[in-house]
Order: C-alpha cells, then structure tokens, then sequence
C-alpha cells in the first residue's frame, strides 16, 4: 500500500483490518501527532456542527503529553496516524468513556473508527463504555448506536450551549433490562 496525498486518496486505500496499537502519549512526536490529528477532527466537526472552532475543546500536546488516559492509534502502512481514541475514568462509577475518538479525513468511512473500538471492547469485554458526541453529528451517532451504544443523558456545552447527548454500552445487551434513564437531563 502506497501513501496517498490528500488529493490522490482513494477508497481501496484501507487495508482489510486496522491494526491498532498503543501510543505513548508521553513521547513528545507522539503528542504532538495527536494534537495535529485532534486539531484537524475538531476544526472539521466544527465546519459541520456551524460552531466556531473557538469553542472547542482544546488539548494542548502538553495535556496530551500528561494525560493518564489510555491513548491507542492506527496507523497507515507509511506510518500516518489515521485515527485515534483515547480511553479513561468517567465521572460516573462503573464505566469507562472514550474521551477522544478521531479519524484522519482521508481515512473517514474505511473502518478506522469501528477497529479501534472493537479493540477497546475486546480488551474489556465485561465493562462499561460512555461516550459524549454532539446531538446534530449524525455520523458520530450512527457508528456509536451500530456498535450498540444507548443515549441516556442529554445537556448542553459552552457559551453556544452546543446539544450533547452521552451515550453508554453496556457489558453485555441484557444489562439495559431495568434501565431507565431516557429523561433529558443537563
């Protein structure tokens, strides 16, 4: 497989299966791939959500670098880090939540976000996972919801009160049997 440039990528550029490997957030070139990488996401969700790129979350490598969050990557077969997530503590007991999950524009729809999540799950298939996307990411909600996520809180962020919806995957499907928390909440 070749590196393409932005403007020869092409779909049959994805390999058959993603390999997805730790990264080591601490090494300063890997800091700052992901802070290029999360930048690139954010200012694209941005365009899409008509939010001013502002009013982002913003990471700095430094946070990058000091975060106690599991980071794990996917790279293109020159090296390119295509996509990553990053996973740690919640704020509600019990589960885990992605914090940042990111796909290279180039390498959107090729299955990089779905790998990586697979992966995650496989490495601990008896826990919970949260995610926090925003209502009007159509995109984020479907790979989310496909891969057996549930809306259960909803709120708003920042000064342009952006709507966020926080969804949950549960251990196992039957684990959402006496759960009932559809009730909006912020």
């Amino acid at each position: 497989m070749v590196e393409m440039s932005n403007s020869q990528a092409a779909p049959g550029d994805a390999p058959k299966t993603w390999r997805v490997a730790r990264l080591d957030q601490r090494e300063a070139a890997v800091a700052l791939e992901l802070h290029s990488l999360i930048q690139e996401a954010q200012a694209q969700e941005s365009a899409l959500l008509e939010q001013d790129a502002g009013e982002s979350v913003v990471r700095s490598v430094a946070d990058i670098s000091n975060s106690p969050h599991l980071y794990l990557g996917v790279r293109s077969a020159s090296g390119l880090l295509v996509g990553a997530c990053s996973v740690g503590t919640d704020d509600e007991p019990g589960q885990l939540c992605i914090h940042v999950l990111v796909v290279h524009p180039l390498f959107q729809r090729r299955g990089v976000a779905s790998a990586v999540l697979q992966h995650i799950f496989r490495q601990g298939p008896g826990l919970n996972f949260a995610v926090v996307a925003a209502q009007a990411n159509a995109s984020a909600l479907a790979l989310y919801t496909g891969l057996g996520f549930v809306p259960y809180r909803w709120g708003t962020m920042g000064p342009a009160e952006l709507a966020l919806v926080k969804l949950r995957r549960p251990a196992r499907p039957d684990t959402l049997a006496g759960h009932s928390s559809s009730t909006p909440s912020s």
